[in-house]
């Protein structure tokens, strides 16, 4: 049981494991971050089969409500992306819809009373925006090398 509500925001180790000098226990932000991805796969699973009701293969395949909705989150990430980015992005659209919807569904969690919010720890925030950070610099270096190398 909480005493304080600033108890969730408390990292705690749940199993101890170290090796030599290095301490690699299992907490709850570990937790948190594997109920996420498992939910994700789930949903992604089920909402997009090729099955009907029936639990017959559909060949033109009619979606249900919830496959409506991962399509229409989907969309609205691809339109995001493609009026910033235009035809480029396109190539990036699976990498930011996914990052759109660990960040989506890692608040929503904060929803549920007395649970572990990861999304207001500095190292996932600052994880996120330094492998982002460093992908996109490498990307713009590689294409402004490759025009400096087509213009010679």
């Amino acid at each position: 049981m909480l005493l304080t509500p600033l108890e969730q925001f408390q990292i705690i180790s749940l199993f101890s494991f170290k090796v030599f000098c290095l301490d690699f226990s299992f907490t709850n932000l570990f937790l948190i971050n594997i109920i996420v991805l498992i939910f994700y796969n789930i949903v992604v699973y089920f909402f997009s089969s090729d099955t009907n009701y029936l639990e017959e293969t559909t060949f033109f395949f009619i979606p249900n409500n919830w496959q409506i909705l991962l399509e229409t989150i989907y969309e609205r990430t691809s339109q995001l992306l493609f009026d910033k980015i235009n035809v480029e992005g396109k190539k990036y659209l699976l990498f930011i819809s996914v990052l759109l919807t660990f960040i989506l569904l890692s608040n929503l969690i904060i929803l549920i009373p007395h649970s572990f919010t990861i999304t207001s720890h500095l190292i996932i925030t600052f994880t996120l925006l330094l492998l982002i950070f460093i992908g996109v610099n490498f990307i713009c270096y590689l294409y402004l090398y490759l025009l400096i190398l087509l213009s010679v």
